[in-house]
């Protein structure tokens, strides 16, 4: 979901909020993964990691001023 507002400020200023909001679920639950080089036979490995989290918020705000039509300030 996003948001997005653009308003006029003074005679030629324009300030645009927006803001995004997403929910992300993570279907895999392994942390591991085994991985070879096909051109060396035996060479397996594993690679372990991080467990991520099951379900995840994202959440994004900014807001951009238009100084003039070429320059604009972003926070």
């Amino acid at each position: 979901m996003h948001y997005d507002r653009t308003m006029l400020l003074g005679a030629d200023n324009l300030l645009t909020l927006r803001g995004r909001v997403a929910w992300a679920h993570d279907w895999v639950s392994v942390s591991t993964l085994t991985a070879a080089f096909r051109s060396l036979p035996g060479s397996g490995f594993v690679v372990g990691g991080a467990v991520p989290a099951k379900d995840t918020l994202l959440a994004s705000a900014g807001a951009e001023l238009f100084v003039t039509p070429a320059w604009s300030v972003i926070a």
